[in-house]
């Protein structure tokens, strides 16, 4: 089914305790040098809400404000609104949402005004057993951004590269281990959304899409290779490859900053990367990032998860180091003679 308007507004709560509906964004304005996520949406019938925001000044201050348990009585839903808690989001028009934060340290006040691409669910066929786990309805697109927002005492005005989604339904993210994401867009001309998910027992799920001058593609697979900082938990660079039917797509992506949160309910744990993204031969921007989940606790993977290293006992065949390298990876250490 493809975009219809009511994917934009509040829709009627489902029976379900986990049903939920939220609003996220991301965005950089290069040339400002500034950039930000935001994240608003509420449980109704757990009667809470949660509003996650994080803004960032290049050589200047950051602002994290994380309240994922914020009360019913600071929550409200109307025809084309939903208040959470200090967030705001307003439907201007179809297609046209604003967004507004107003706290003592931060402020914002942005509207979604261009849309590169008719906004679509990760998935255009058939669902999965797997994806029917998630929300009933999810909408993706990428844009244009533009207002005005304050970091301490600081006021800038915003003309951004922007990537939106909203989901509604039951949500039940359970069901994988580990899940690699990147959504962005250089302009009108190239945008993408892609998920890489690890299930238990090594299996793996991709869904996504490359979107060239209006056209969409499914993702058929996804890969990435990981520069990780010495603390285990930021991503400094990546390399991740899309592959629809019609060409692969290889991403070059460099952290400018970044925060980590709790998902909930649930036992997750999300890494968000605000990144330049360097693709055919523009640069771009998008949110990459990992979330994890945290019931694996010391858990150790089974053979199946991995490809390099070793873990069970006895006899195996050696493994190519070389072999789990994306190819430009490959390329990149050979042209340095590694």
């Amino acid at each position: 089914m493809g975009y219809e308007e009511s994917w934009d507004y509040p829709h009627t709560v489902g029976p379900e305790e986990n049903w939920q509906e939220s609003d996220c964004y991301w965005w950089l304005d290069a040339e400002a040098r500034i950039g930000g996520w935001h994240r608003i949406g509420w449980y109704p019938n757990q009667k809470i809400g949660q509003s996650s925001i994080f803004l960032y000044e290049m050589g200047g201050d950051r602002f994290l404000d994380r309240n994922i348990e914020i009360s019913a009585d600071q929550c409200a839903r109307a025809e084309a609104h939903q208040v959470v808690g200090l967030s705001k989001i307003s439907m201007l028009a179809p297609l046209r949402p604003a967004f507004e934060y107003k706290g003592v340290d931060a402020e914002v006040s942005l509207i979604f005004e261009e849309s590169f691409y008719t906004p679509r669910d990760w998935i255009s066929g058939a669902k999965t057993a797997y994806d029917l786990q998630s929300e009933t309805g999810h909408l993706e697109v990428s844009g244009r951004l533009r207002g005005t927002l304050r970091i301490a005492d600081r006021v800038f005005d915003v003309n951004a590269l922007a990537h939106r989604d909203r989901s509604w339904g039951p949500r039940n993210l359970v069901g994988f281990d580990v899940l690699w994401f990147c959504n962005g867009t250089t302009g009108p001309q190239l945008s993408w959304a892609a998920m890489d998910i690890r299930l238990a027992g090594g299996h793996r799920r991709t869904v996504g899409f490359v979107v060239r001058e209006g056209r969409s593609e499914e993702l058929i697979s996804c890969g990435v290779n990981v520069l990780t900082a010495a603390d285990g938990v930021t991503p400094l660079r990546a390399f991740m490859t899309l592959e629809t039917p019609s060409e692969s797509l290889n991403l070059e992506i460099e952290t400018v900053q970044g925060f980590m949160q709790r998902i909930a309910p649930g036992p997750f744990i999300v890494t968000n990367q605000s990144s330049l993204i360097r693709v055919d031969g523009q640069v771009g921007f998008g949110d990459f990032g990992v979330v994890q989940n945290a019931l694996r606790g010391s858990y150790i993977p089974m053979a199946a998860e991995l490809r390099l290293t070793c873990v069970e006992d006895g006899l195996s065949p050696f493994v190519d180091h070389r072999s789990v390298l994306l190819p430009t990876v490959r390329s990149l250490l050979e042209k340095n003679h590694v």
